[in-house]
């Protein structure tokens, strides 16, 4: 007997057919002189749920209260296998692993990385193995 993967109040998911995949984790870290310097928030999208758009920022729908993040500096959604990122055309923008990221909706493979004012936004797969997951181990 299999249970079903506990939802976060945040996400608002709903369960697709079909094989599941592995689960996506977005671990969200202050940024620091050297990389994530503080661990801020941990999202978990099990494979095979959908999640409707949501707002991240200061006074989003997922709070980053970090300095040089905007009220609403990008959006995200999951479409059961890959997380997508859409950003916001403000002064300083969200970066995808450095890049400017687009107000298109943009897929996240993982171990890819969303800076934002001080705030990272690292996109793992719960079964990579990669060094990023190993730095992260304890919280996916």
């Amino acid at each position: 007997m299999t249970s079903e993967p506990q939802q976060s109040a945040l996400f608002d998911s709903r369960k697709i057919p079909g094989a599941v995949p592995p689960a996506i984790v977005l671990v969200l870290a202050r940024k620091g002189d050297a990389g994530p310097a503080e661990l801020q928030a941990v999202g978990h999208f099990p494979g095979g749920f959908q999640v409707a758009p949501f707002s991240v920022g200061a006074q989003g729908e997922w709070v980053v209260a970090v300095s040089g993040v905007a009220d609403v500096h990008l959006f995200l959604r999951f479409d059961g296998e890959q997380v997508f990122a859409s950003g916001l055309p403000q002064a300083e923008p969200a970066y995808l692993d450095g890049a400017p990221l687009s107000n298109d909706w943009v897929a996240l493979p993982p171990h890819s990385k969303i800076t934002f004012g001080q705030a990272q936004l690292h996109v793992l797969d719960a079964t990579c193995g990669g060094p990023c997951c190993r730095a992260f181990g304890d919280v996916i």
